[in-house]
């Protein structure tokens, strides 16, 4: 199954929210987030993270 992260770009925009700043918030490299900007799959545990985050419910502990 294959994930896009256009979703996530349009919330990140909507939100006024930069990359930098989300990756430092869900704890995740940049060479993660460059991998995901252009559509390179990443491991599940990292959209579980973002998508943690985004709705509010992520601590930094998985």
């Amino acid at each position: 199954m294959e994930l896009s992260s256009n979703s996530l770009w349009k919330i990140l925009t909507d939100r006024k929210m930069k990359k930098d700043i989300l990756c430092q918030e869900a704890k995740i490299s940049t060479h993660t987030m460059s991998k995901m900007i252009i559509n390179v799959p990443v491991a599940l545990m990292i959209w579980l993270q973002l998508s943690l985050l985004i709705r509010g419910w992520y601590n930094g502990k998985l």
